[in-house]
């Protein structure tokens, strides 16, 4: 991520575990694939000067967030984009959810579910 934050610019603050998340090497890689995406459209389209990346492993699962403070979009503008097909592609391989949410200058907020395994 700092090499992202240095090409782009745009500071990347990021809360992440220390150590082995114990998640199957295909949720690791598609969760690292979808924070890469959220992180390619900020420094695209959204006119950002902050992101923010977390990832939280809990008893109910592992969620990751990918926030900006861009310039948002409208709640009901189509986000089907490139972009945005290759994120729900990822999550949808490992029964993931995906959740876009924006505001026009309020930033995005990109937001990867995935339940705990039983």
């Amino acid at each position: 991520m700092q090499v992202w934050a240095q090409e782009t610019g745009i500071p990347v603050s990021s809360n992440l575990p220390d150590g082995d998340l114990q998640l199957p090497p295909e949720v690791t890689i598609a969760l690292w694939g979808i924070a890469r995406e959220a992180l390619t459209n900020t420094g695209k389209h959204s006119g950002a000067t902050r992101v923010w990346v977390e990832l939280r492993v809990g008893a109910d699962g592992t969620v990751l967030m990918v926030r900006d403070n861009g310039r948002g979009f409208p709640p009901d503008q189509p986000t089907t984009g490139h972009g945005r097909s290759i994120m729900q592609e990822r999550a949808a391989e490992i029964g993931a959810t995906l959740q876009v949410t924006s505001a026009p200058n309020e930033g995005t907020e990109v937001r990867v579910t995935y339940p705990r395994q039983r």
